[in-house]
């Protein structure tokens, strides 16, 4: 029934006059529209009713120790860059910033194509925090060998009187993750560090 033009029955007032007509003529309307939102707001949101915490934090170290520690030791810059989002960000062991996938992509096939070939990463994940059901914190402790070089501060920075010419290189990740649609999990942020060591006393006492 149009509400906007007189019925077979007569006008518009009186429809309204009469509750009975109001509710055959606006009920079906009203029915179809909160169909139509229920299906709008299910669409967008994700697919799961009530968060599986260990089912997460099984995909989530797949993801960030299986998955990147594989990516890392063949080289595979495109498997490293399938763990993030498009517009995701990266920040190294310097402060330089890779402000999207590409260019996170991009800057490690330079490195497995360089002073990283051939080097071996292992990842051990240090502690996974869910902040809400669909935002987890994930720290990894990492251990970098048989790499081809570094820069001079840094390798000054982790060289002992005992160390080899390639002495491990320690660091840790901090990754920001979403969950995705397919429940799924993807990066949107990460933080490399260096570890190094502690300066010893003398030193401290002796720092500007």
């Amino acid at each position: 029934m149009n509400l906007l033009q007189p019925t077979s029955s007569g006008s518009l007032g009186r429809i309204w006059s009469h509750p009975a007509l109001v509710r055959e003529a606006v009920m079906p309307r009203l029915v179809a529209t909160a169909a139509a939102l229920v299906t709008i707001l299910s669409c967008s949101l994700p697919a799961y009713s009530v968060p599986d915490w260990t089912r997460d934090r099984a995909v989530i170290r797949t993801l960030v120790v299986d998955k990147m520690s594989e990516a890392w030791n063949t080289g595979d810059a495109a498997l490293w860059a399938m763990a993030y989002l498009p517009d995701s960000e990266f920040m190294n062991i310097f402060g330089a910033l890779y402000l999207d996938r590409w260019a996170n992509r991009q800057r490690h096939a330079d490195l497995f194509a360089t002073v990283f070939q051939g080097s071996t990463l292992r990842q051990e994940l240090r502690s996974l925090k869910f902040i809400t059901d669909n935002v987890a914190i994930a720290d990894l402790d990492q251990t970098l060998t048989n790499y081809k070089a570094l820069p001079p501060w840094l390798k000054t920075a982790i060289t002992t009187s005992t160390s080899g010419p390639t002495p491990p290189l320690h660091t840790r990740m901090k990754h920001v993750l979403v969950r995705q649609r397919d429940n799924s999990w993807k990066i949107i942020a990460t933080q490399n560090t260096s570890v190094t060591p502690l300066l010893q006393a003398s030193e401290l006492e002796t720092a500007p």
